[in-house]
């Protein structure tokens, strides 16, 4: 399978005949059967000497933090290793390094919350080679960090309980490796270990729930290798297994459909990130998880589908895991292996908060449409969600999941956009906040085509106070260009009408106030209108827009701006102002960057 990696004709002389090969330092290691001649390891090898691979220990702590001391089994009683401190070993995986890169910066963020021995353990001599060499040379690896344990036990008398050994890739097996070799380690944790020779073996040759007291793992790329080129093991492995946003297209990462087996080698190398970056996205999100425990929360499903449809939400017993650092203060392990999901976002932070969203929404005919919802809590507040578009009935209910990219806390107000040229009343808004439970009930009123939940109860959009109040100085749609962004693709949120109905049917406009309006012409889409209004015609209004308006009040607006913006391909938007007075015509400024 890995031919295209080069020299594995080159080990089979040296395999065959061989029940096992020894090495003085670190003991021996089989390598007919299971590790060679199965469907899955069609080709044998020997894994190099402990001097070839050259592992190196290289430990991080609070008092060298800044730069590692390099430690053995010889010299760590004189090292900066405090037995009064949990260990934490790191190994990369295939053409990697652990001198510079995400692993030091991995010990460093768990150096910045706790304090801790944290060892990065180097094999880059044995780790840049083909791939089906690096993956003998593992056993090496993990061999000694067994050595380095035992040692840690048997001279300074410090518990294995106490070590925490994560491995990524084929770094998880070498985690798994001593595990098997030193029994009685605490945890192990396996950043997506790798698929290719490992995947459906034997558990003597994988990293398996035996290896440790407790073994978590996190799945990003466990599509099968042939044809998809996943690198990542499907199989479970741990005690915990994550499966984040499914476990094999991670947001953010481009398909691989235009890449072959050949690439991976050169892709590990940092030629081309696209095929390795779901890879790479489980100690991505491992480290963020240090500081962010609980925006990692899995839920318990037996596939993604269940889970995006409602599975394990809310955590049953208030209680769920948290994918990544955090993963053993789960009190609910058992022997046998749990799948659990969770969604991310696409880029750092990774982090999101799942709620269930319920909104009753009253209409007086069946419409096309559609809903969002901003949820504002004490500690934050959430983008808009695209809660359900499609034909909507009346006196109907919709249900959907949000993965929050902030925690929002107690909630304090849920804004509601609804997008339609008829009116609609949001009869009641409930959320539920899947880490605990917890529940919040919003019983509303009549609802205008935009409306502004800011309290609990309130969807009182009937009057012009009211809705200079909801919308004063564009609250409701502060965002990306400075306003909450309504989804580009259906930008007919607020519209003219239902506005323009509000307006003529009060009996009287304040002098001073504030209305935001999102409609689109093609490409045109008017924004934010400020001005100064009085009763009267509102014939000058009329050359905005190119329906008619009928006004009874027979009065004109006195002045008043437009705030205009227009896309202009993908993500990239132009502002302009226009400027009116009474019945004099307008003319656009000069296209510029949008602000506030």
């Amino acid at each position: 399978m890995f031919y295209v990696l080069g020299l594995i004709s080159f080990l089979l002389p040296s395999v065959q005949g061989l029940e096992e090969i020894c090495y003085e330092e670190v003991g021996c290691f089989p390598v007919g059967f299971p590790w060679a001649g199965t469907r899955e390891r069609p080709e044998g090898g020997l894994p190099w000497s402990p001097k070839m691979v050259n592992t190196r220990f290289l430990l991080f702590t609070r008092d060298n933090a800044d730069h590692f001391q390099e430690i053995n089994s010889s010299t760590i009683s004189d090292s900066y290793f405090q037995t009064t401190r949990k260990t934490r070993f790191i190994i990369h995986g295939f053409i990697d390094v652990g001198t510079e890169g995400w692993v030091p910066d991995m010990c460093n963020a768990m150096l910045s919350v706790e304090d801790i021995n944290c060892l990065s353990t180097d094999w880059s001599d044995g780790s840049h080679t083909d791939y089906v060499q690096a993956a003998n040379n593992v056993r090496v690896v993990g061999a000694e960090v067994a050595d380095l344990v035992k040692t840690l036990r048997d001279d300074l008398g410090y518990s294995p309980s106490l070590v925490h050994v994560i491995g990524h890739s084929l770094g998880a097996h070498a985690a798994g490796e001593a595990g098997k070799r030193m029994p009685g380690i605490g945890r192990i944790t396996g950043l997506d270990p790798a698929q290719p020779y490992f995947q459906d073996t034997p558990e003597e040759v994988r990293l398996d729930p035996s290896d440790a007291t407790l073994v978590d793992v996190i799945h990003t790329d466990s599509a099968p290798f042939i044809p998809s080129l996943g690198l990542g093991t499907g199989q479970l492995s741990g005690h915990l297994d994550f499966f984040p946003n499914g476990g094999i297209q991670m947001p953010g990462c481009k398909q691989k459909e235009e890449y072959n087996i050949s690439d991976i080698f050169i892709a590990f190398q940092g030629k081309h990130d696209d095929l390795v970056c779901n890879h790479l996205r489980s100690y991505r999100y491992y480290m963020e998880s240090i500081t962010t425990p609980s925006g990692f929360t899995g839920f318990p499903a037996a596939s993604y589908e269940s889970f995006s449809s409602g599975a394990g939400f809310p955590c049953p017993a208030n209680e769920c895991p948290v994918m990544g650092h955090y993963a053993d203060l789960y009190s609910g392990a058992t022997p046998s292996s749990q799948t659990y999901y969770l969604n991310t976002g696409d880029s750092p932070p990774f982090a999101r908060w799942r709620y269930k969203v319920t909104v009753h929404i009253s209409v007086p005919v069946s419409v096309l449409g559609s809903v969002w919802l901003s949820l504002l809590g004490l500690n934050g507040k959430t983008k808009m969600h695209d809660i359900y578009s499609g034909r909507i009935q009346p006196k109907q209910t919709h249900t959907a999941f949000i993965d929050a990219e902030t925690k929002v806390g107690p909630l304090v107000s849920a804004h509601f956009i609804w997008s339609s040229r008829n009116e609609a009343q949001a009869k009641s808004v409930t959320v539920e906040f899947g880490g605990d439970g917890t529940r919040w009930s919003v019983a509303g009123g009549s609802s205008s085509s935009c409306s502004d939940v800011r309290k609990e109860g309130e969807f009182a959009m009937e009057t012009l106070g009211a809705l200079q109040t909801s919308l004063h100085g564009g609250a409701l749609l502060r965002g990306r260009w400075g306003y909450y962004p309504c989804p580009r693709k259906r930008l007919t949120l607020v519209t003219f009408w239902s506005l323009e109905k509000t307006l003529i049917t009060s009996r009287y406009v304040p002098l001073l106030i504030s209305i935001v309006l999102v409609k689109r012409y093609g490409n045109l889409i008017i924004v934010i209108i400020k001005g100064k209004f009085v009763l009267g015609r509102r014939s000058s209004v009329i050359r905005q827009f190119p329906h008619p308006i009928s006004n009874p009040i027979g009065k004109r607006v006195s002045s008043f701006t437009a705030s205009l913006i227009r896309q202009r391909g993908a993500g990239r938007w132009r502002c302009a102002r226009w400027a009116y007075g009474g019945d004099v015509g307008a003319t656009p400024a000069h296209w510029g960057d949008c602000t506030d």
